[in-house]
């Protein structure tokens, strides 16, 4: 018993810790992509020759950094899909259980809006 416990609580633990790597990693992308975007503004104050050559360089430097986008969006997917060997859901499925209707009854209660409260509802007299 404790050894399933205590195996529970590393594989937990090593869950967490692929989540933040991949938060790191999208940090780092995003700071990728600005210096990039500034690197273009530089490089478009030159002159017509040294743009026109750097061109390539910057679709092999685009190219990669798709790549990188999409080694990061199957990363979160796999770390999505395993949060339910953790007993993880969705904040609003643990609502929906309390609840115990549908989803569609659901979104439309979370959707309702009453004109004596909101004054911006659109559509109604």
């Amino acid at each position: 018993m404790q050894i399933q416990i205590k195996k529970k609580t590393n594989e937990s633990i090593i869950w967490i810790s692929e989540i933040r790597k991949a938060a790191l990693k999208v940090e780092s992308l995003e700071t990728t992509a600005l210096n990039y975007i500034q690197a273009v503004k530089v490089a478009q104050q030159k002159s017509f020759v040294k743009r026109c050559l750097c061109i390539i360089k910057e679709g092999v430097d685009l190219h990669n950094f798709g790549k990188n986008v999409e080694k990061i969006q199957r990363k979160m997917v796999n770390i999505s899909s395993s949060r339910e060997n953790y007993g993880i859901t969705n904040i609003g499925e643990r609502i929906l259980e309390r609840a115990g209707g549908s989803s569609a009854k659901m979104q439309q209660q979370l959707r309702w809006s009453y004109s004596h409260v909101d004054e911006d509802v659109i559509g109604r007299d």
